[in-house]
């Protein structure tokens, strides 16, 4: 045979074995066609139309042996086809790289490069061929969790032992097949609750409740606020809180895993509920930490009520496991108030006009007044108890009433500092003005005991309440002399 014969005769014989193959490829039979030829199927479905020359199905079976192939896989993202080179660009592996390949490595990594991307547990899919993706994902979920509950009633009315073995076997092939085509379609359009319903009504051991706290992560990546995720998220820890006395790792985990989301998220309410529902299974020792890692946060988000609102939470959580515990433990909650009333007042005056801190501001001043009001009913109670009168009960009866005195007093100062701040060519003092006299306002409504006391003589001091909200804020006159009435 001529060289030019055996050449021509070659080329036949490849383009035959590579549309035998590609035929395989389009009925949806993956797992006979030879490998050697993917690459060549890649560029004919590449040039013609990829979704149309190759099949719904064969996307799907690429994305979910992706899946498969990587556990670990902790961001998905949706790219336009453009965007694939640049991630491809420097990422060709070597002969050695490929000759100490294992063929289970190989056919994992059998996909095709314009519809998929994945690296170090990074998986980008086509824009283009999500539309047809979607559909093949719900198609098949929705046919095997018809024959998984077709097989369940079969089960049901089954009487002889050996057909119930038999169909057991077969329904767990079903189950796990439905929960894969579940995770494809959730990762594709995550608030598709019937595949959430398919999870929830399987049989699961801690370790399949693990795998699904990775796969919410991975949507999570995408979907930052989709509430169907967080509550389930919420579900798969109460699950593994009914089989795992101790959660400290997985509550940490997860609160390290929320403060990164509503990072690159902002205004993110489903996660910041998320964190504070934690709360409910933190150790006190978890909460302390927690304050200490959200300060620093705050401080860089001060416009963030959020934050304030979560540390807020925190504290009155923390308060709540000390009065559980012993006595003992109680010395640590005014010091604690009072550290986090001296670092509010340091934001202030350091970030003037920002309404998230008078309004954080409130809540720990009402906190921390009654926590002075408890110690003086506790301290009268056990001097009305010991019919001695002892003189250390009334030493700190007298004392707690000393405190709360030079805490108003050095309040009001502030109050006066604040509505007396210097002119600058931002205008910030004006809106501090605004929000210091909004907030002697609800300290008189709130605590009407000051217009009585000795403190009356700082309050005259400060002017006239409603010429004051009045000179501040003159848009809203009518409200303030119906308030202050």
């Amino acid at each position: 045979m001529h060289y030019a014969e055996c050449k021509l005769y070659l080329v036949f014989n490849f383009q035959l074995c590579l549309y035998v193959n590609l035929a395989k490829l389009r009925a949806g039979d993956s797992t006979h066609y030879d490998p050697f030829y993917y690459p060549a199927l890649v560029a004919i479905s590449s040039h013609m139309g990829c979704v149309d020359m190759m099949g719904d199905e064969y996307l799907l079976q690429q994305f979910e042996r992706i899946l498969e192939h990587d556990d670990l896989l902790d961001e998905v993202g949706f790219i336009h086809p453009s965007q694939f080179a640049s991630l491809n660009e420097g990422l060709d592996a070597t002969a050695f790289e490929i000759s100490n390949r294992t063929p289970s490595d190989f056919d994992a990594l059998n996909y095709d490069e314009t519809a998929f991307w994945t690296k170090d547990h990074k998986l980008a899919i086509s824009t283009e061929i999500l539309p047809q993706l979607s559909k093949a994902a719900r198609r098949a979920y929705f046919d095997v969790r018809s024959g998984y509950k077709d097989s369940i009633s079969l089960n049901m009315n089954a009487n002889r032992s050996d057909s119930v073995t038999s169909r057991g076997s077969s329904n767990e092939l079903l189950e796990n097949n439905l929960l894969m085509h579940s995770k494809a379609v959730l990762i594709l359009s995550c608030d598709f609750l019937s595949a959430w319903n398919s999870i929830l009504q399987r049989k699961c051991n801690l370790s399949l409740f693990m795998d699904e706290l990775r796969l919410l992560t991975l949507i999570l990546s995408y979907s930052p606020k989709s509430e169907c995720a967080w509550s389930h998220r919420r579900w798969v820890i109460k699950r593994i809180a009914e089989k795992c006395q101790d959660l400290q790792e997985i509550i940490d985990e997860e609160s390290d895993l929320a403060r990164n989301i509503v990072e690159k998220s902002k205004m993110n309410y489903r996660a910041w509920n998320h964190r504070v529902w934690l709360t409910n299974y933190m150790t006190r020792k978890q909460i302390l930490d927690e304050l200490d890692k959200s300060r620093k946060w705050s401080e860089l988000h001060i416009a963030d009520s959020c934050s304030f609102h979560y540390r807020g939470l925190l504290e009155n959580s923390y308060r709540r496991r000390d009065e559980e515990a012993s006595s003992s433990f109680m010395s640590n909650i005014p010091f604690l108030w009072e550290e986090e009333i001296k670092w509010n007042k340091f934001l202030i005056k350091r970030f003037m006009g920002r309404q998230s801190l008078w309004v954080y501001r409130r809540f720990l001043i009402q906190c921390w007044i009654k926590l002075f009001r408890d110690d003086c009913l506790h301290a009268r109670q056990l001097h009305k108890d010991h019919q001695n009168g002892s003189l250390e009960l009334q030493s700190d009866h007298q004392n707690s009433c000393v405190l709360l005195d030079l805490f108003w007093a050095k309040e009001l100062e502030f109050l006066c500092e604040c509505l007396n701040t210097p002119v600058d060519e931002f205008e910030d003092y004006h809106i501090q003005a605004q929000l210091a006299a909004s907030y002697m306002l609800w300290i008189t409504k709130q605590f009407p005991f000051l217009a009585n006391s000795k403190h009356q003589e700082r309050i005259s001091e400060l002017g006239d309440l409603k010429a004051i909200l009045i000179k501040t804020c003159p848009d809203k006159t009518l409200l303030w002399r119906s308030l202050s009435d």
